[in-house]
């Protein structure tokens, strides 16, 4: 059994997005969790609210998570009430995210990205649902947020597609947060990454895709999918010097404790 935390299959081709679901049940996973990125009344439908909860009305194995991308937000915050308007419309929607700090492109308003970040918690808070955290070259920031809005009350998350510093893993972990892996474990250039993944407890880890994006070997260059977070998994393993099944069934656990649902 695999298990996908972290999957955009609205950012597929609607023509393909079928087969990517077959493709995921031959190779075993069971589950899959598809955050939104952008607002319902986006003028891009894909990644939106209303998108993602059409995912789960439409496959039984897929669930959503209601959140707003740092990179699409158009500069403006959302309130944690439309979040948890939106979250509160199926028992599907799971998680509040993805949300979070982009500081890999320039031209998104920090301070902005902050306080949408500060909102998601908000709604994760007063749902008691899982928070999906986004974090690329912020790692700085997002410590401290995650301190501090930890101090303020409690709430759970997963630092998704986990690609950041051992520093950041280990502020995360510490205040009970989780790492998910993702392709990138398989790149010969993420040896840091790898050694992060390898010394993490193992109760505190997720698998993922982030499809279509961040294919992994052998695959990697092509569109992502569910079916390959099989990669992932054995790679994982294999750095935890685990049996596969094993590493499976602990990330089951693992993804059944986080965010509350049977698999």
């Amino acid at each position: 059994m695999f298990i996908d935390t972290h999957c955009h299959l609205d950012y597929l081709s609607p023509d393909y997005v079928e087969a990517a679901m077959e493709n995921a049940r031959a190779a075993g996973v069971k589950f899959i969790l598809n955050p939104s990125t952008r607002d319902a009344d986006s003028p891009v439908k894909a990644g939106s609210f209303a998108s993602v909860l059409e995912m789960c009305d439409q496959f039984p194995e897929v669930y959503g998570a209601v959140g707003i991308h740092p990179s699409d937000s158009d500069g403006k915050v959302v309130s944690a009430e439309r979040l948890i308007e939106w979250a509160q419309k199926s028992p599907k929607i799971i998680a509040i995210g993805e949300t979070g700090l982009e500081y890999h492109y320039e031209g998104y308003d920090k301070a902005v990205q902050k306080a949408m970040f500060i909102e998601h918690v908000a709604a994760a808070r007063e749902l008691g649902l899982p928070l999906i955290v986004h974090s690329r070259d912020a790692d700085e920031d997002m410590e401290k947020l995650l301190v501090s809005e930890m101090k303020r009350g409690e709430f759970s998350f997963t630092m998704h597609c986990y690609a950041s510093g051992r520093r950041l893993a280990d502020a995360a972990l510490e205040i009970g947060g989780y790492i998910s892996a993702s392709g990138i474990i398989t790149y010969k250039s993420a040896t840091a990454l790898r050694e992060i993944f390898a010394a993490a407890r193992v109760e505190r880890l997720l698998t993922e895709t982030d499809a279509p994006f961040l294919a992994p070997v052998p695959h990697r260059g092509e569109q992502n999918e569910p079916a390959f977070v099989a990669h992932v998994a054995r790679e994982l393993a294999r750095l935890r010097g685990m049996d596969e099944s094993e590493l499976c069934e602990q990330i089951t656990k693992n993804t059944t404790k986080l965010f509350k649902v049977m698999i």
